[in-house]
This record gives structure tokens, sequence and C-alpha cells, in this order.
């Protein structure tokens, strides 16, 4: 899998974001590979109020998944997601955030429930580390989730991410590695 981000700051509080996901699956005991444009997203953020100490951040979030991109991830219907995000300084190298919102498939009209929950830890001013669990309740179906990993900033604007992760959840086993960037530009004023 491999997706791609586009965030840009309308103002210090306020940004619009896409992001664009290809996908590539190959199922134990399955003799095919499933691969294509799995999604396109379009969506704001917005910072609601700046916490201090205990007193977390707040922001909210949504985004917008569009139809009808054909190929083995298609899906028939707009697919709102919306997530009220916090953020606070627990001590001075660690870090709180969580994500709680809901989502739709785009397949059919019944929401999902869907939480993140991360600490991360500040090794140096370069050095990163996190341990997040995710999941989603959908119905009566609860899925968990557990990734790590590192982030090391080569500069102000460009951060290198190394994480892995896994589940186990209804006889289905999942692990994943996976590496990233995030690169920053100035606006030119």
């Amino acid at each position: 899998m491999s997706n791609t981000v586009f965030r840009y700051g309308i103002t210090e509080t306020f940004e619009i974001s896409t992001m664009i996901e290809y996908k590539g699956e190959t199922m134990a005991g399955s003799s095919g590979t499933v691969r294509g444009l799995s999604a396109v997203d379009f969506g704001l953020r917005y910072n609601i109020y700046v916490g201090s100490g205990l007193i977390p951040t707040v922001g909210f979030q949504t985004t917008f998944r569009l139809p009808n991109l054909g190929g083995d991830y298609e899906i028939d219907q707009w697919a709102p997601r919306f997530m009220l995000v916090t953020n606070q300084q627990l001590a001075d190298k660690i870090f709180f955030t969580t994500n709680w919102g809901a989502s739709w498939s785009g397949n059919d009209a019944i929401p999902q429930g869907n939480f993140t929950a991360n600490v991360s830890y500040s090794l140096s001013d370069k050095i990163g580390l996190f341990v997040e669990t995710y999941g989603n309740l959908r119905q009566s179906d609860f899925n968990i989730f557990w990734d790590t990993g590192i982030a090391y900033l080569l500069s102000n604007n460009l951060q290198l991410d190394l994480y892995t992760g896994f589940a186990n959840n209804d006889q289905s086993k999942d692990f994943f590695i996976s590496g990233g960037f995030s690169w920053r530009t100035k606006r030119k004023n």
C-alpha cells in the first residue's frame, strides 16, 4: 500500500488536504493479487482550541472519499469521515494524541466508529518514538490494531518514518512494515 497526502495550511488553524492511495493485496490461500487506486480523499482540518499542560489541544478533521474510481476498490457513494482530534503534553518529552470519530464505507449507509490512541516520546530533538492502538466498531464487530515506530528529523523540513504493526481479529492475522517521509515546504509571502 502506498498513499500520498498533500496538506496546505490556509491559516495557522485551518488546512485543506488531499490523499491518493494505491493498494496491492495478496490474501493467504488466494491465487491472485488485487491492486489499484483504492482511495482519493479531500479534507479539512481546523484547530479549535490550543491547550496547555494537561488540558489538550482540540481539533476537528473531516474527509470525503470520492466514489466511482473504477477497479477492484470502487465504492458507490461518497464516503465521509469525521474526527475529533486531541493532543496534550503529559511530561517534558511525552505526548498523548487521540482521534475519535465516525466514517462510512461508501458501499452502504452503516456508520463505523473509529479511534486512535497514541503515546509518543522524544528521545532527542531529532528522534521520536511512538506506540499506538487504533480500531473500529461496525455494528457488533470490533477490530483493534497496534503499531509502533520511529521518526527521524533529517532537517527542519524533512522527516523519515519507519513503523510496524499487527492485529489478530476474527481469525484474521495482519502484519505490516512501512516507511515514509514528510516534507514541509514554505509559502512565499
